[in-house]
């Protein structure tokens, strides 16, 4: 990998300063996304538009933020995870601050978007460097990286509805974007485990059974000059040169998208039912991000008490990853059930939460769905390795990821259209804690899945040993008795 490569991992020593940019990087990228529910506000009192168009911001928004995690992958390996970082505060600041000027709901959609754009490049990315530098306290580096998410949470939800009463969305939006730049601090943060990048000018493919092939460009270059040189000394065409020189081109284009997936993962059947468990809890989460604070002004509370509930969501993650974190670095505890109690408590807390309409009762709920929130989320990488490997970790996150993205583009509108439809909220926060229970039970047959399938591959390697021994067997008499006859 671009940027870090090692035999061992070195569980401390600069990890934590890894750790601690990973930190920065999620509370400005995911931190920000989840106290999105203030903004969500603000942009429906200022455009006028529904409430299905305005969450539409949102959900584009998350889509391209989750698309862009592969390309994140992808360029860490062409230029390693630090720049790539450092690139994606550019990006974000560029996206903010478009943002601020913007006249229309449409506009937002584009410039939100390109924000949306660094926050994906960094995620994934970021993630990835702590699960270079930690192995054996991994669960413990992630929860502790991942609470960034909640610490911008509750700052920033905060924050953001004092500036939107002091300055206006137009001179919050402003303001994110100067705290966004500090995404190329974290990304200097990300220091390669041998302390040197890899060359480059280095594409890296996947091959079918996942093993990373490297193709050096000053090799392909010499290549390209040597053929150019021999075809020009033997009279080929300028047509037929030109020719060779796309062909070259497609290659190149082929193995950088193969390097975006790690196409193993889709033989695995446990992957699919990862990929499903992150599926459904996007269901759930999306409704209850976009939503809640909304909600909450219709349960006549005022916007001032409303925005504490992200903040107060985003507390509760903060405190609750580190935990969830240690418990996950515990082998007494089996990490696919912890991930599903989180997310089946989720799921129970939404349901009753449109039975209790105080403030009170509002604040319990989102301290108690704030704090299972945190945990399957730094369950999932957690998940990941455990059933998947170390080694696809990223790729397997990256997909998971993309799969909630996809989902909460169609999930954001429709609970809107819902609420407009119903004129209650109570239909959306029935359909967010019946997905959170599906994926729940879904979880719960992870390891059968892996223990049916790795039984099933061990008896096919043992038939396959039989018969190439059978055969082997076979052979031999009838060389000696085809050697008998002739003699």
């Amino acid at each position: 990998m671009a940027g870090a490569s090692t035999k061992t991992h070195p569980d401390g020593g600069w990890g934590w300063c890894v750790v601690f940019g990973t930190f920065i990087a999620t509370a400005l990228g995911p931190g920000s996304f989840y106290a999105s529910g203030v903004l969500f506000v603000a942009f429906l009192d200022a455009f006028g538009q529904s409430k299905a168009a305005t969450s539409l911001v949102f959900t584009i928004s998350g889509l391209v933020s989750v698309i862009m995690c592969s390309f994140g992958l992808a360029m860490s390996r062409r230029f390693g995870h630090r720049k790539t970082v450092m690139a994606a505060g550019v990006i974000t600041f560029s996206g903010y601050l478009a943002t601020s000027f913007t006249t229309s709901l449409y506009q937002i959609y584009i410039t939100y978007a390109i924000a949306a754009c660094g926050s994906g490049l960094s995620l994934v990315t970021s993630i990835e460097m702590v699960g270079l530098y930690f192995k054996h306290r991994l669960p413990l580096a992630i929860g502790l990286a991942m609470a960034g998410s909640g610490a911008g949470q509750f700052v920033l939800s905060i924050v953001t509805q004092l500036m939107v009463d002091r300055y206006g969305w137009r001179g919050t939006v402003m303001i994110l974007a100067a705290m966004s730049a500090n995404l190329c601090v974290a990304g200097a943060l990300l220091r390669p485990l041998n302390n040197t990048q890899t060359k480059p000018k280095q594409y890296e493919s996947i091959s079918s059974n996942g093993i990373l092939e490297s193709i050096e460009m000053d090799t392909l270059n010499r290549q390209t000059r040597h053929i150019i040189t021999r075809n020009s000394e033997i009279g080929v065409q300028n047509g037929e040169r030109s020719a060779q020189k796309k062909l070259g081109c497609v290659h190149s284009i082929k193995l950088f998208l193969q390097s975006l997936y790690d196409a193993s993962l889709f033989k695995e059947p446990v992957f699919y039912l990862i990929l499903l468990t992150g599926v459904f809890h996007a269901v759930g989460q999306t409704i209850v991000i976009i939503h809640m604070v909304k909600r909450a002004l219709e349960f006549r509370l005022s916007s001032t008490l409303s925005s504490f509930i992200p903040a107060l969501m985003g507390l509760s993650q903060l405190t609750a990853r580190p935990l969830w974190g240690a418990l996950g670095n515990s082998d007494k505890l089996a990490k696919y059930a912890l991930y599903a109690f989180c997310m089946a408590v989720c799921g129970i807390s939404s349901i009753i939460s449109n039975y209790t309409k105080s403030f009170t009762a509002q604040l319990l709920y989102i301290v108690v769905f704030g704090f299972c929130f945190g945990g399957y989320i730094i369950l999932i990488p957690v998940v990941v390795t455990h059933f998947l490997g170390a080694k696809r970790m990223g790729y397997g996150i990256t997909c998971v990821i993309q799969g909630q993205g996809v989902t909460a583009l169609f999930i954001g509108p429709l609970a809107g259209w819902m609420r407009d439809s119903s004129g209650a909220y109570d239909s959306s926060f029935w359909l967010c804690g019946i997905a959170f229970l599906i994926a729940a039970i879904i979880a719960l047959f992870l390891p059968v899945v892996d223990k049916m399938v790795m039984k099933r591959r061990k008896t096919s390697v043992s038939k396959r040993k039989t018969f190439r021994a059978g055969l082997s067997i076979n052979l031999r008499k009838w060389w000696i008795s085809e050697l008998m006859t002739t003699v």
